[in-house]
């Protein structure tokens, strides 16, 4: 009788659901891809990183995260400054931050934790819900209208 060994199998059982996971985790929402008519998750950050080996990936896309985080800490402060009762959308900003790292946690979950796609799977995931929230604040911003929130 032959045995396999656990790291055979699970290693095996990882790629035969890995490509059907990633497709579906890159691929489910994120910047059109009109040629192929999908979408992939961070793809803009993606294509500027694409050229190195995956140690390499992965530095480039938290430094990518980074610039994203860092312009809607931007906007999010413009819209702090402008409104006269800041307390609702600060406790939104701070509900939202719990949200994308549970949600980014619950989309990479079948990935191994010591695995190299890992870090670049939570970081495309984190720019792509940054990016959306990016995109609710400067709604936000630009809004200035009977029944929007009081501005300074």
């Amino acid at each position: 009788m032959h045995k396999f060994k656990r790291p055979s199998i699970a290693k095996a059982v990882m790629l035969l659901f890995a490509v059907p996971f990633f497709h579906a985790l890159f691929a489910c929402r994120g910047s059109a891809d009109e040629t192929r008519g999908d979408y992939i998750i961070a793809k803009e950050q993606k294509e500027r990183c694409d050229r190195r080996n995956q140690q390499e990936v992965n530095a480039c896309m938290a430094d990518e995260a980074g610039k994203v985080d860092r312009q809607m800490k931007n906007v999010y402060s413009k819209l702090i400054d402008v409104l006269k009762y800041p307390q609702g959308i600060e406790e939104s900003q701070r509900a939202w931050e719990k949200y994308r790292d549970a949600q980014c946690s619950a989309e990479i979950m079948q990935i191994p934790l010591n695995s190299s796609i890992y870090p670049l799977a939570l970081t495309a995931c984190q720019i792509e819900l940054t990016e959306d929230r990016i995109r609710i604040l400067r709604r936000e911003l630009a809004q200035d209208c009977n029944g929007c929130p009081p501005r300074k």
